[in-house]
């Protein structure tokens, strides 16, 4: 065999051997939980790395009427990243700290899930702090959320229901971060109308703009006023703005937003911490953080599973339903009344 001849059947060998670069192979690191990602609520979260896997929705209810519901954010832990998908757990924990949004029925679970590595949202990976002249200033958390814009060097920061356009180097931008600790609270002494934030109204530098998708009067942190103007700020987890504003647009009272938390009920069945969360298909979908009350029960889809539907928020809308085995619930039986897992607006199992 000539040289030529060799080399040829090398190459041969090694392309056909080689792993399928369309396959998902994780990155041999191990799981990574002492920081946090932050993923699109209106993304896909899957069983498994397939586009055609089971899949839950996690955004909050009235996300097909209002799509901007669907763009805020959850707090996650990357366990590991592919070049097309993204394996994620829920922190099992309160995120209350964190600039994300949060699905009160997932609080005491950690589930295992995968994303697209494009949900991953761009975040600051440190603390921001940028005085003006005029006064305003933006002091940003660490892991707000950031919309590049056209203009390098520029993003949009998304707090929650208020965005702002800031300026950034491109050290404070990056994809994992630890929150920071919040500023201290402070009772309001004012509040800014809601029509002035959906406006723009209130101005950051000297031409910058700050506005809000929410329907609720702001809290006012501090007043300073400025003849036909208000120096205010506002305060929250995601940072500390302050902004120029018409004196008419500061109201002495308005709308405060609630926080509506989804507490496990202490009657009927309820599993305890560590016991391991299954899809009704029976993969694995995590474990349990702390003692929760179990709902609905819906007819298992394999014969050792007793199945439950989580609500996700207060009041009525969709669910997931998860399972765990029968030596693990604990308490009051609970007759199924559903039978086909995920009937409800939740996760139903593959079809075969």
């Amino acid at each position: 065999m000539t040289r030529a001849a060799s080399l040829a059947c090398v190459l041969l060998c090694a392309l056909g051997c080689g792993p399928s670069r369309a396959r998902w192979e994780p990155s041999p690191t191990p799981p990574d939980r002492a920081s946090f990602a932050l993923v699109r609520a209106g993304a896909s979260f899957h069983v498994a790395p397939d586009p055609s896997a089971p899949a839950v929705s996690l955004a909050p209810p009235g996300a097909e009427r209002a799509p901007w519901l669907a763009d805020t954010f959850l707090a996650v832990h990357v366990l590991a990243e592919g070049r097309s998908w993204a394996r994620i757990e829920t922190p099992g924990e309160d995120t209350s700290a964190h600039c994300a949004s949060e699905v009160p029925g997932l609080r005491p679970f950690r589930l295992r899930l995968y994303v697209t590595s494009r949900s991953l949202a761009q975040l600051t990976v440190r603390e921001v702090d940028q005085p003006f002249d005029d006064g305003t200033s933006i002091r940003l958390a660490r892991g707000v959320p950031l919309e590049r814009l056209e203009r390098p060097g520029y993003y949009r920061a998304r707090l929650g229901e208020l965005s702002a356009v800031v300026r950034l180097d491109a050290t404070a931008v990056g994809g994992r971060y630890l929150p920071s600790a919040p500023p201290p609270l402070v009772d309001p002494v004012g509040w800014l109308s809601a029509d002035a934030l959906r406006a723009g109204a209130p101005i950051l530098g000297q031409t910058g703009r700050l506005q809000s998708s929410g329907a609720a009067d702001v809290p006012l942190a501090a007043l300073e006023p400025r003849g036909s103007e208000s120096l205010v700020e506002l305060r929250g987890r995601c940072g500390v703005l302050r902004a120029r504003v018409p004196a008419h647009q500061v109201v002495p009272e308005g709308l405060r937003g609630e926080v509506i938390d989804a507490p496990d009920d202490a009657a009927g069945p309820w599993i305890a911490p560590g016991a391991a969360l299954s899809w009704p298909d029976g993969r694995p979908a995590g474990t349990v953080t702390a003692r929760v009350a179990l709902g609905r029960e819906v007819e298992a889809g394999q014969h050792d599973l007793r199945c439950f539907e989580r609500p996700l928020y207060p009041g009525p809308g969709r669910g997931v339903v998860l399972c765990v085995g029968r030596a693990d619930v604990r308490g009051a039986a609970v007759e199924p009344r559903e039978s086909a897992p995920g009937a409800a607006g939740g996760l139903a199992p593959p079809r075969e």
